[in-house]
């Protein structure tokens, strides 16, 4: 179980902890697995560009509708 409120997340929006806490693993003293192999890098990669496009898209509904008023 996680220290923090809602867990941790890194860059990419996975899940990562770097207090020592140890969520989201069962190895002793919160160590991770570093490398990805490059399937598991291109999704991730995927998942990311998807949120900033939807960010990107929220952006644009706000600028549009404070150009409107």
């Amino acid at each position: 179980m996680c220290c923090q409120p809602k867990g941790h997340s890194n860059k990419l929006g996975m899940e990562a902890c770097n207090c020592g806490c140890g969520c989201g693993t069962e190895a002793p003293m919160g160590f991770q697995r570093m490398f990805y192999s490059k399937q598991e890098r291109k999704e991730q990669l995927e998942n990311y560009l998807k949120k900033l496009q939807a960010e990107i898209e929220e952006v644009e509904k706000r600028l549009k509708h404070m150009e409107e008023k």
